[in-house]
């Protein structure tokens, strides 16, 4: 009896760690899921352009062109694609713009940014900008096993 005993007593620590890996394997794949969305395995440019477009339409800055553009980075397990972005706004609506990219789920490096003042209609008093971004968007080059 006390063989079986000491037997039931390890089965019942191997249950214990069996549903305490469970919760770990679990919360890993919550975590998984999070980081495909920041890095998924697609560069998904034409998704991108659509949630920029929609970006910009809740900043209030018209996307005069966004090109995808030939410069590709790489490293160990991500790549990156360059995308040139041409928007005319008001300063606010430029920081709101900014703002809303750095906290899409992607992960969204702003390269470069160069700001060109437009003419002042009459009777306007705040000033419109043209603005050149350069932006570097990021993707998984990792294979799921």
């Amino acid at each position: 009896i006390e063989n079986l005993v000491q037997e039931l007593r390890v089965a019942h620590k191997k249950a214990e760690n069996m549903s305490g890996l469970v919760a770990e394997v679990d919360l890993l794949k919550f975590r998984l899921a999070e980081l495909k969305k920041v890095l998924p395995s697609e560069s998904g440019t034409f998704e991108l352009i659509e949630k920029m477009q929609q970006l910009a339409a809740k900043s209030g800055v018209q996307i005069t062109s966004i090109v995808p553009e030939d410069r590709k980075e790489k490293g160990e397990g991500w790549k990156a694609d360059g995308i040139s972005i041409r928007v005319t706004c008001y300063w606010y609506q430029l920081i709101d713009f900014i703002w809303r990219l750095e906290n899409y789920e992607r992960l969204i490096d702003l390269q470069s940014i160069n700001l060109s003042p437009e003419a002042l209609q009459p009777g306007v008093k705040l000033q419109k900008f043209a603005v050149d971004m350069r932006l570097s968007v990021y993707s998984s080059t990792l294979s799921e096993a």
